[in-house]
């Protein structure tokens, strides 16, 4: 997934996480939205996703695709039946329309680097920026805390005894800061202020367990895990947004869980310490992070807290599961949805046919191609029509001399793509930075690789193993291009070459059974136009 492809979907989740807050902030536990701020981090940070059937792409893709439907034409066929003349068949736009037309190197080797888009400058300098922001924040208050010193008394340590966690909990004094915060990851200190009040315990047993619940529940990875989100997406207002909202629910959350060790009688007076403790400041280290509307909402959250029931535990999983499911998911897309498969007999290729009496299996192209013997035509033998072939030409704007590297075969959109050999898929994704659009890319075992552009749907995923003749996707006009066209091309060693030479272009002459004897060669497609036979002794089959 491209950063774009991220973004747009954590957005979605966020702005869905925005509206259950606004309305069930009171009545949910407070984990159940820090599980649905972890997903939306994921859908930021990872740049893949799990596909699912309930996910509301899928619902997307569908009305995109009735959509698309309704605006193709009828038919080759008029209102009288009558046929029409064929369209001259479409072009991908080449170089024409701009520099940036020309080939993409495949991922495997991408010998010469294109220079940076501006778009592309822009965002890495904010990327960069919010980076060095972060990094002098987290260093200035490491320098600032250096100086603090160990506190121990007789109630620190019967503190600690009593609560134990994973690694040692240690206890500072620092005077650079004036409200109780915890801080370090493989290293936890709880920082306390030089004006703390030793003879206060109850206050001070509230501010030591508020620390050490962030601590046992590892709160502090939060704050490198958002600020990472924010560097990549700073360009997106929700994202702002959800490392405010995220850093609040933390404390929410803590605060739940305090009461639930204190007890529901001390909610008034654990308030009453969190506004005498209260500081209207805000550092990228502290997992605090008060303000005045946000002190108010804490203290209404700890009013109004209740034991929760069973069956709140178990419809707040229930509504978790259910949003991560429907909108931290990606569109579901296997080989048999949305893809038209067409028999077997009209999925052959030339000079691989079944041999004389050999059952043909109907499994697709790859159950009459056995073994590889060369390179598969990648679409249906009826599409052969090449648009646009492997060539150089100078552009007509720029003057540059530019490549096409490839052929463009003209076919109705969805007509399946055959993988034209076997191997390991290294790209499966729409690519926003070329004119390609949605591409697969397959790595083959001898160093070379194949690319099929242009696709409507992709039917296969990166690191996928595909064999020859499996289907890959379905032809279609994404990227620039202006109509329906197969883009495939074949590398080796990242440079490209001419697939032209490679296949066996057209319907070659053929020996009947009753000329076999004679030795007289019949060109069958001169006989029926355009269908074209092959003869196996004296057996016929239609491709």
């Amino acid at each position: 997934m491209t950063i774009l492809e991220m973004s747009a979907g954590g957005s979605l989740l966020i702005a869905v996480i925005l509206l259950l807050r606004r309305a069930a902030l009171f009545r949910l536990p407070k984990w159940s939205f820090l599980l649905l701020w972890a997903a939306a981090l994921c859908r930021l940070l990872i740049p893949f996703s799990v596909p699912s059937q309930f996910s509301v792409y899928n619902g997307a893709a569908w009305f995109s695709q009735a959509a698309e439907q309704e605006e193709a034409p009828a038919g080759p066929s008029g209102p009288s039946g009558t046929a029409r003349a064929p369209a001259p068949p479409p072009r991908a736009a080449g170089p024409e329309p701009s520099t940036n037309d020309t080939w993409t190197p495949p991922a495997a080797a991408r010998p010469e680097r294109s220079p940076v888009s501006p778009l592309a400058a822009v965002y890495l300098a904010g990327s960069t920026l919010c980076g060095l922001f972060f990094a002098a924040a987290y260093g200035a208050g490491f320098r600032r805390f250096r100086g603090a010193r160990p506190a121990d008394t007789p109630f620190l340590r019967q503190w600690r005894e009593e609560h134990p966690t994973l690694l040692p909990v240690r206890v500072k004094i620092c005077g650079a800061v004036r409200s109780p915060m915890a801080c370090g990851l493989l290293r936890p200190v709880i920082l306390l202020p030089e004006h703390t009040d030793w003879s206060d315990e109850t206050r001070l047993t509230y501010a030591l367990t508020h620390e050490y619940v962030h601590i046992r529940r590892g709160d502090l990875a939060w704050k490198p895990l958002l600020a990472a989100a924010l560097c990549l997406h700073w360009f997106n207002p929700l994202v702002w947004l959800l490392y405010i909202r995220a850093n609040q629910d933390l404390e929410l959350a803590c605060d739940e869980a305090v009461i639930r060790i204190l007890g529901l009688d001390n909610r008034k007076n654990y308030a009453y310490a969190l506004i005498s403790s209260a500081e209207n400041s805000f550092s990228p280290l502290q997992v605090t992070y008060t303000t005045k509307n946000h002190m108010e909402e804490r203290i209404r959250a700890i009013m109004k807290m209740k034991p929760k029931s069973a069956g709140m535990i178990l419809a707040a999983a229930v509504l978790v599961a259910g949003i991560t499911t429907v909108f931290a998911t990606s569109p579901q897309l296997p080989a048999s949805q949305g893809i038209q498969q067409l028999p077997s007999a009209a999925m052959s290729n030339p000079g691989q046919g079944d041999a004389p009496g050999q059952a043909q299996s109907g499994g697709g192209p790859a159950s009459s191609i056995p073994q590889e013997t060369g390179l598969l035509w990648p679409l249906p033998q009826e599409y052969r029509e090449i648009s646009l072939s492997f060539q150089t030409r100078v552009h007509p704007v720029t003057g540059e001399e530019t490549v096409h590297p490839g052929i463009d075969i003209a076919a109705p959109k969805d007509t399946p793509v055959f993988a034209a050999k076997g191997g390991v898929v290294a790209r499966s994704e729409l690519d926003s930075g070329s004119a390609y659009g949605n591409l697969a890319e397959i790595s083959h075992s001898d160093g070379s690789s194949t690319l099929y552009a242009h696709l409507s749907q992709r039917a296969v995923e990166a690191g996928q193993t595909v064999s020859q003749g499996d289907t890959i996707g379905t032809v279609g006009a994404t990227g620039r291009a202006t109509g329906p066209v197969l883009h495939f091309g074949i590398f080796i060693d990242g440079s490209p070459v001419d697939p032209e030479g490679r296949f066996q272009l057209g319907a070659a002459p053929v020996e009947t059974a009753d000329h076999a004897a004679a030795g007289q060669p019949v060109d069958l497609q001169a006989i029926f136009g355009d269908q074209a036979w092959t003869v196996d002794g004296a057996m016929a089959r239609r491709h």
